[in-house]
């Protein structure tokens, strides 16, 4: 998986890395790395790890 860095050299975060600085169930500016599936009939599906 790919991970975007930005002009300051920040990279997002893992989503363990995520999770441990901020609260659980804190949904708000999330900005770690997120797993998409695309199905064979063309539907995508978020899938968090």
């Amino acid at each position: 998986m790919s991970r975007a860095t930005d002009a300051t050299g920040t990279v997002q975060p893992t989503h363990a890395a995520w999770k441990a600085r901020y609260a659980p169930g804190h949904i708000y500016h999330y900005n770690a790395i997120q797993h998409w599936s695309v199905e064979q009939s063309g539907a995508i599906r978020a899938e968090l790890r």
